[in-house]
């Protein structure tokens, strides 16, 4: 059997922004607050992935998630009007578009068994991932 690569791409959806919800990350400390353009910003994400297929390579997507997460804050036994400013933001994280942080892949040739291994993320210590 052939081994194909896919890339994979979050499509960013109509909440990206730029809340700087990620301590200890330079680019998103140093873009906190930034105006956001969400609509160019999905517009250049898909043109990357005709790009791709365009030299022949395999491409997936996962498509924006709803937002504002509303089941995460019903989780924490808050809402839009009662949370903190900082789980706001956090329910409206785009972080999901951020596909290649979402796991580790190993390829097959490269385990045990010949089979291919997805190692997720630890996403819980991050409250605007947490709920990815």
């Amino acid at each position: 059997m052939a081994l194909v690569e896919i890339n994979f791409d979050g499509v960013i959806g109509p909440s990206h922004n730029y809340a700087g919800l990620s301590p200890g990350n330079i680019a998103s400390a140093s873009n906190a607050g930034a105006v956001s353009q969400p609509r160019a910003a999905a517009l250049q994400g898909l043109e990357k992935m005709r790009a791709n297929l365009r030299l022949g390579l395999a491409q997936g997507f996962f498509m924006p998630l709803d937002r504002p997460n509303l089941w995460w804050l019903d989780s924490l036994g808050t809402d839009m009007v009662r949370a903190e400013s900082h789980i706001q933001a956090a329910a409206f994280s785009a972080s999901a578009m951020w596909a290649a942080n979402a796991a580790t892949v190993s390829p097959a040739p490269d385990c045990r068994g010949g089979l291919c291994h997805l190692t997720p993320a630890n996403l819980v210590t991050m409250p605007h991932r947490s709920h990815e």
